[in-house]
């Protein structure tokens, strides 16, 4: 009776294996080609959409940033290709119509104190990844959220670590503020993290948090 009942089952996995055999494989070049969209998102005011594409004419091997303005929705989307230098690998739609964009190039050096293969002679070759501040028309591709000051007494060694490692980054996007969010930036001479609300409209900034005794706020207001 178990045998009999096993039958059905039986002859079910044959048909799925008859057919799974039947099937072509899939391509190397569909796993390996660019997606057609990702890394979408909307900005929290509703007003644009953001994401990366397969650059139109790459044959699905480079990326390119779109912006889609949602008050016209029939207007084409502008669309900026990533370059021989600067390839996107990431987007975020922020508001007050401003866009997020992570983007790597390639880089080789002596990365000194940073560690890794060249740290004591040598060349290491790795990505150097950073995020670009730009609005909607991406006419401006603008490093994000650094400090436009640097200390006489930095070393270019440090400065070279810092532009490896990243000098600052998005903490909280207040998602409940209109204009502003919170980043943190590192000191070049202490590398000591400080929180700073980041106005997108006016891309100044205020600190709020001075680190001094290595703790940091973890818990943000969504608001405030």
């Amino acid at each position: 009776m178990q045998l009999i009942s096993l039958r059905p089952a039986l002859a079910v996995f044959a048909l799925l294996v008859g057919a799974a055999q039947a099937r072509e494989p899939i391509s190397i070049d569909a796993l390996a080609r660019m997606p057609e969209i990702q890394s979408v998102s909307m900005s929290t005011d509703g007003k644009n959409l953001v994401a990366l594409v397969a650059m139109p004419g790459s044959d699905y091997k480079d990326t390119a940033l779109a912006t889609w303005d949602l008050d016209n929705p029939d207007k084409a989307p502008v669309i900026t290709p990533s370059n021989d230098r600067m390839k996107f690998i990431g987007a975020y739609a922020m508001k007050a119509n401003r866009v997020l964009a992570m983007a790597r190039q390639e880089w080789s050096g002596n990365i000194g104190m940073c560690g890794g293969e060249g740290r004591a002679s040598g060349l290491t070759k790795t990505f150097v990844s950073k995020p670009y501040l730009t609005d909607i028309s991406q006419k401006k591709f603008d490093e994000a959220f650094a400090s436009k000051t640097r200390r006489l007494s930095t070393s270019e060694e440090i400065q070279r670590c810092l532009e490896i490692m990243g000098s600052a980054s998005l903490v909280s996007t207040l998602p409940l503020d209109p204009d502003n969010v919170i980043i943190n930036q590192t000191e070049s001479g202490s590398f000591r993290s400080n929180y700073y609300l980041y106005d997108l409209r006016t891309d100044t900034t205020r600190l709020l948090s001075d680190v001094k005794d290595g703790s940091s706020p973890v818990l943000f207001s969504p608001r405030n």
